[in-house]
């Protein structure tokens, strides 16, 4: 006996018993940058004598390859690559800059081309342009045709490519303060609160997801640079919330690396969700899971489902509801009392 989906037709409607229509909805994905620090503390080896830009390398290739058929990925590398690393040996003003063609745009599927990349840079130089990097990383997402980004921030902890060099306006690892600018390079001031505001001022539509190296052979201070990633990855809007000492992800651990794709970037991914075809019938619709399971709209935001922007049909997950359908990678499905489905 040949079955209902054989000859197209729903079981329902072939017994007289009324069908509701469905909708699968649409994911809404953020584009993706991936901001790397190409800083010289990077340069340094781990105890299995391996290099931190290598493994920095390694990861986020390994981010791109699991991101880059889900949404488009770009990278931007900071600071600029085109001099060796030798302190003092170019300006602090070439240090502190990118290169047009240290950013690669964003786009689905190439990671290849990320890797062929990554791996082909210099060596470490020696400031770390964080801010510019960002700046630079956000030229490139078009807005207009997807107003929503996430940065991916894998980083050390420091930003020393501040836009003052007066000491009493400058955070540095160097005392006194004034010591930091003798000979004009500036390499000890740290543009600390300036990132951290370009952060928060980004995080309602650009979050940021920190992965942090505890590399710098810099911090001098018990900690300081650790702690800066995690005033970064509360500035940036997407801390972890499992652990009150540590907010940013560990990029050398590799169960954190995994539980930053899993539970700071696929909920960017899965949770945004866009209705169509029955968006005439919104008022009356319901949304489960593809497994069958409710989902309840929650008007706090706590755990389920709300509009963002209804006469759009632009809906969003939160809380368990969100992480559990990020971490399984379901789909969600719109359902309404009307038996006959709009025409597509």
């Amino acid at each position: 006996m040949l079955s209902c989906a054989a000859l197209g037709l729903s079981c329902g409607a072939r017994s007289g018993l009324p069908v509701p229509c469905e909708e699968t909805l649409t994911r809404r994905p953020p584009t993706i940058m991936l901001l790397m620090d190409h800083s010289w503390p990077l340069g340094a080896a781990d105890a299995t004598g391996r290099i931190y830009w290598d493994r920095m390398v390694d990861l986020g290739v390994g981010y791109a390859r699991a991101l880059e058929s889900l949404a488009e990925v770009g990278v931007q590398v900071y600071p600029r690559t085109d001099r060796p690393n030798r302190l003092g040996n170019f300006r602090l003003e070439q240090q502190c800059s990118v290169r047009a063609d240290e950013t690669i745009a964003p786009r689905s599927n190439q990671a290849t081309t990320i890797e062929r990349y990554l791996r082909a840079l210099p060596e470490t130089v020696n400031a770390t342009a964080m801010f510019v990097g960002i700046e630079a990383a956000l030229t490139t997402v078009d807005r207009a045709r997807n107003p929503r980004a996430l940065l991916v921030a894998f980083m050390d902890g420091g930003a020393n490519c501040s836009a003052t060099r007066d000491p009493a306006q400058c955070f540095t690892v160097v005392e006194p303060p004034t010591l930091a600018f003798e000979d004009g390079r500036g390499w000890g001031c740290l543009d600390t609160e300036r990132v951290e505001a370009r952060l928060r001022e980004l995080a309602p539509t650009t979050p940021t997801v920190v992965l942090g190296f505890d590399t710098n052979p810099r911090d001098l201070r018990s900690g300081l640079f650790r702690q800066f990633m995690n005033r970064f990855a509360v500035a940036g809007g997407r801390a972890r919330t499992d652990r009150s000492d540590v907010r940013y992800w560990r990029a050398v651990d590799a169960e954190d690396s995994m539980r930053a794709l899993r539970e700071g970037i696929l909920p960017e991914i899965y949770c945004h969700l866009q209705l169509t075809r029955l968006l005439q019938f919104r008022s009356e619709i319901t949304l489960r899971e593809q497994d069958g399971d409710a989902l309840t709209r929650d008007l706090t935001h706590r755990d389920g489902w709300d509009w963002t922007q209804e006469s759009a049909g632009e809906l969003q997950l939160y809380g368990p509801t969100c992480m559990r359908i990020a971490a399984a990678q379901h789909d969600v499905i719109a359902v309404t009392r009307t038996y006959r489905c709009p025409s597509p």
